[in-house]
């Protein structure tokens, strides 16, 4: 039971990291964003040295969860940029997982 409810949490926070982090590049506070993704990501590190042995996939879960759902909400959003509004997900998709920037950002 106690290895169910860290993993949720770990799947939790790791949603949350991502969508704040790809919320971020379209933000106008983007650097407070940024620094929330970051404590975040503190908090769940301590967690994981906290847990030890007693929930070893804490951190991966919480790693691939943030990476995937960041990737995802980035790809999201670029459908309201002028550049990608006529692109599929799949395009979009893939130049959110290329690392590139955001369009957003440039600007």
């Amino acid at each position: 039971m106690f290895v169910l409810i860290v993993s949720e949490l770990a799947v939790a926070q790791g949603v949350s990291v991502g969508l704040i982090l790809a919320l971020a590049a379209t933000s106008p506070r983007r650097s407070l964003m940024h620094l929330a993704g970051v404590l975040l990501v503190v908090a769940a590190v301590a967690a994981g040295f906290l847990l030890g042995a007693k929930a070893p996939w804490f951190g991966p879960l919480f790693a691939i969860t943030a990476v995937i759902t960041r990737i995802l909400a980035t790809a999201h959003t670029l459908s309201g940029h002028h550049t990608m509004r006529r692109a599929s997900f799949r395009r979009r998709f893939v130049f959110a997982l290329s690392g590139r920037r955001h369009p957003a950002e440039r600007e």
